[in-house]
Formats: C-alpha cells, sequence, structure tokens
C-alpha cells in the first residue's frame, strides 16, 4: 500500500518518511485530536525534539559528519527498497 501511495504521489521513500515525522511531530504539538484524527496517544516532548532534531539533521546537515550519515541512510533505505522488491517478486 506504501509503495503505491509513494508512486502515486510521484516522489520518493525518503520524503515521505521526512513527510510523517514532520506529521507526527505538528500533531502531537497541535494538543487534542479532531474526530478526523485516529485515537492514540499524542508525541510526549522527547519524542517531538527527537523527531525536530531528526528533520534537522535530515534536511539540514550542519558537518561533513552529517552529510556522509544522510547519504548512509539514504543507500540503507535505497537497499531495503530493492530487497523489499525482490522478497515481492520471489513471493509473487
Amino acid at each position: 500500500m506504501a509503495k503505491t501511495r509513494i508512486a502515486e504521489l510521484g516522489t520518493s521513500f525518503q520524503q515521505v518518511l521526512v513527510d510523517l515525522f514532520q506529521e507526527w511531530l505538528e500533531e502531537g504539538m497541535s494538543g487534542p485530536r479532531t474526530r478526523n484524527k485516529p485515537a492514540g496517544g499524542s508525541v510526549s516532548k522527547t519524542e517531538s525534539v527527537l523527531i525536530a532534531q531528526f528533520l534537522d539533521f535530515w534536511r539540514n546537515p550542519h558537518d561533513p559528519v552529517d552529510a556522509k550519515l544522510g547519504e548512509l541512510l539514504a543507500q540503507v533505505l535505497e537497499v531495503r527498497k530493492r530487497h523489499v522488491k525482490d522478497r515481492r517478486k520471489a513471493t509473487a
């Protein structure tokens, strides 16, 4: 389902991940949930800080180590994407 949605949006898995983190962060800081939002716990202050730090790291590498870690994460996500694709082909 996620791959279909990503294809429909014409985006990458990485961008969807960043968008989900951003949405999670915004929902956690917005207070009570509306009736259109699913029930569940809100994001804690600690989780909000962690998400904000991750988004800052992902979008704005501050030094060569951040840039290298971002590249490695992107490579890991790409390998995972290929692995899932290969696994689905094998079970089809």
